[in-house]
């Protein structure tokens, strides 16, 4: 995630999101181009998954958590969300 992200979803200003990171110390990664932040626990990589589907309820906070949705969107975002930010009922494959 990035800073935005966590300030997005736990609803903190930029000063409470650098006090935590600061504690934390997360590890700076590559996003396709984007600063992400990463625990240094979570570094070792994994085995990618098999293919699998799910089935979102609305309102679901794992597309809303996160304040840039184009690296997972692509075009699809505004058929997905309304001009409020929420997201309907959605399948992800």
């Amino acid at each position: 995630a990035t800073a935005d992200d966590l300030r997005w979803w736990a609803g903190w200003t930029k000063t409470q999101v650098k006090r935590v990171l600061t504690a934390l110390k997360p590890v700076e990664v590559d996003l396709d181009g984007t600063t992400g932040l990463l625990l240094p626990d979570d570094l070792e990589e994994t085995e990618k998954p098999e293919p699998w589907a799910a089935l979102l309820p609305a309102l679901d906070s794992t597309p809303m958590g996160w304040h840039e949705r184009d690296w997972f969107l692509g075009d699809h975002g505004p058929r997905l969300f309304d001009r409020a930010g929420n997201i309907g009922p959605s399948l992800w494959w």
